[in-house]
């Protein structure tokens, strides 16, 4: 009997069978010599699925930006006295130091003209942020994820967020070459104070597990929970909502 299982794989190169009984449902055929996968279609009802039709399970956890295929890029903008180019050197400093991980910081204007196309990175990408910039709000409008830009704001799950809410999520990569475990990373706030908070949320330390995705808000950040976190969640299948693991004050 299954449980709490959406799909599954049987490899047939490491098992000597042909059929495989599920929920006591009509028994499976194993059609193909290597991998047969299945989803459920209904209550204990299984079927096959084809490579394209596989369903995606995005990392559930936020350090998942440490394991990149090549250099990490950060993404600021065009301002060279920004905070966001601050909060970026600072994070590239000590990914050197402690993960021994190379970064490259980039400007919003040289990777506005990638943010469709096939030329970006395979490593994983951390953009910084405000939600009125044009490449969050040309990303985040594909509606990949819950989050979304609401002119100068963030709305999650169709829901408007307070402008003094900073978030930080991942993201799916944008490049088509990069492999189901490369991922961007969004760290989004409209002023100083909401950056500086998750800056210090950004994974450095791996051994302590944060979720998919972190909402603050800067005006209760001294008063309400752990530094203002009011919502926090992992993503399910697809980058879509996950009701059963996400929670919104």
């Amino acid at each position: 009997m299954t449980f709490n299982v959406h799909t599954f794989s049987v490899d047939r190169r490491l098992c000597d069978c042909t059929l495989v009984d599920v929920d006591n449902s009509p028994a499976l055929v194993l059609s193909r010599p290597d991998v047969s996968s299945f989803t459920a279609v209904g209550q204990k009802i299984w079927e096959v699925v084809g490579d394209e039709h596989q369903e995606i399970q995005p990392p559930s956890r936020l350090q998942q930006i440490l394991s990149s295929r090549n250099h990490i890029v950060f993404v600021v903008p065009d301002d060279p006295h920004s905070r966001e180019l601050s909060v970026a050197l600072r994070i590239a400093h000590d990914l050197n130091v402690h993960h021994r991980l190379d970064a490259e910081i980039l400007l919003e204007s040289e990777v506005l003209p990638l943010s469709g196309l096939d030329s970006w990175s395979e490593g994983n990408i951390v953009f910084i942020g405000k939600p009125s910039s044009v490449l969050v709000q040309r990303i985040l409008g594909d509606k990949k994820t819950p989050f979304e830009t609401r002119v100068s704001s963030l709305g999650l799950n169709d829901q408007a967020l307070d402008s003094g809410c900073s978030a930080l999520f991942l993201h799916p990569h944008l490049s088509p070459a990069a492999d189901e475990h490369s991922t961007m990373l969004f760290m989004i706030s409209s002023d100083v104070p909401g950056l500086e908070r998750l800056a210090r949320l950004f994974p450095i330390r791996t051994g302590i597990a944060a979720p998919s995705w972190v909402v603050l808000n800067n005006d209760d950040s001294e008063r309400i929970g752990a530094a203002g976190v009011t919502g926090a969640g992992v993503w399910g299948r697809n980058w879509k909502w996950n009701d059963a693991l996400s929670w919104y004050f």
